[in-house]
């Protein structure tokens, strides 16, 4: 699954589940040359942006299973290998909250919720902090220890 952006986490129905929020990809020309070289059916996203509008088959709504959650690293701070370590659940819950979005942050109840759900998450499924050099000439190396990692986790 891809999507822009964001994309909705449930945990209302047991197990985790993803969903993608958009109906297509927003990418810059290099970065679209690079992760989907195949691709020449784009649009425009808007007249003040060189982005390209990338349609994909999975629409809005679409619910998946979640195997792993990865946390992007601060770009600054990557190395010149990708680095993926294990987050406790307490990490990965403060890490879902940051990366949430909400509208009203003053209501309590929905705040509430947020933490209870952002909680279940981190308890349910594993978590890791992804660092890596943010270069296409790492892309390789990126998919393979994703690929790798991923081949690996424990059912």
């Amino acid at each position: 699954m891809l999507s822009d952006d964001c994309v909705l986490l449930d945990a209302a129905q047991g197990m985790p589940r993803v969903a993608p929020t958009y109906p297509s990809l927003r990418l810059y020309p290099d970065s679209l040359g690079v992760a989907l070289p195949a691709v020449t059916a784009t649009g425009p996203v808007a007249g003040y942006s060189a982005k390209r509008r990338v349609p994909m088959a999975a629409s809005p709504g679409t619910w998946h299973g979640v195997d792993a959650l990865y946390v992007l690293g601060d770009p600054r701070e990557a190395g010149e290998t990708v680095l993926i370590r294990a987050l406790r659940p307490a990490e990965a819950c403060l890490a879902l909250i940051r990366h949430s979005f909400r509208l009203d942050l003053g209501d309590r109840v929905a705040s509430t919720r947020q933490l209870a759900q952002c909680s279940r998450i981190a308890n349910q499924v594993p978590a890791f902090l992804l660092d890596y050099p943010r270069d296409f000439e790492h892309k390789d190396a990126l998919l393979d220890a994703l690929a790798i990692h991923l081949a690996n986790l424990s059912r």
